[in-house]
């Protein structure tokens, strides 16, 4: 981590103390999520003795997308009109 720090304080970037973590993910078991994203090693379905580094989105990117439409799709928005194109 002291290593990493200093290089990336060399590029004028600094590490963000709660969101930094080291994670093993060569076992499967753990994985992280990154950009909206959680990444995970996982078995494949053909050669389940291979593991190969898959990604889907993150539990909260989608709470955030389903909250959103919630919203937009609400019972007391049944007659709103929509916006015009380009706003």
């Amino acid at each position: 981590m002291a290593a990493l720090r200093e290089l990336l304080g060399g590029l004028g970037l600094a590490l963000s103390g709660p969101k930094t973590q080291i994670v093993g993910v060569a076992s499967g078991e753990k994985g992280f999520d990154f950009l909206g994203f959680h990444h995970r090693m996982v078995p494949s379905r053909r050669y389940p003795s291979h593991r190969y580094p898959a990604c889907w989105p993150s539990a909260k990117a989608i709470d955030r997308a389903r909250s959103r439409i919630r919203d937009t799709t609400r019972r007391s928005r049944r007659h709103t009109p929509d916006p015009p194109a380009g706003e």
